[in-house]
């Protein structure tokens, strides 16, 4: 009987201590930085978008998906993508021509909002702009299974 409840115990103990103890936000009450990017316009105005929360959380915007958090993305990639912005330089590369279909990254943090939008074909962006844009995309879909 003792070993019993002891098992049951160690069980119990277990399962409650392999639990996620990193608390969940929205984009709306977290506090931290954040990178939102995605596509808005083209034929049908659609707009298609990811926001990125420097926790690792994710969250799918589109016509199926309005603000569903899809995963969390590691803690040391998170730190990496936030610290290719400062490595980049990204805020000297401003752009700001929207098209009929246009791309855009937005970091948003406590004390500053800077975003670039790009597709209306008067600038081009610069190239690691672009590439920083392409790597997120590609994180955000291997990542965008949603969450049971």
């Amino acid at each position: 009987m003792k070993y019993t409840i002891l098992i049951a115990l160690a069980v119990a103990f277990f399962f409650l201590s392999c639990k996620s103890t990193e608390k969940s936000f929205t984009p709306d009450t977290f506090e931290g930085d954040r990178l939102t990017f995605g596509t808005f316009g083209g034929f049908a105005g659609i707009e298609n978008k990811y926001v990125l929360l420097s926790n690792g959380q994710i969250f799918k915007y589109s016509k199926r998906d309005n603000g569903k958090e899809v995963d969390r993305v590691e803690k040391k990639m998170v730190e990496q993508i936030f610290n290719n912005v400062d490595q980049l330089k990204l805020r000297d590369k401003m752009i700001n021509d929207p098209g009929n279909m246009t791309y855009f990254l937005q970091l948003k943090g406590k004390d500053e909002s800077t975003k670039w939008k790009w597709g209306g074909g008067t600038d081009q962006p610069d190239p690691s702009l672009l590439l920083f844009y392409k790597n997120l995309w590609k994180i955000a879909e291997n990542h965008a299974v949603p969450k049971s």
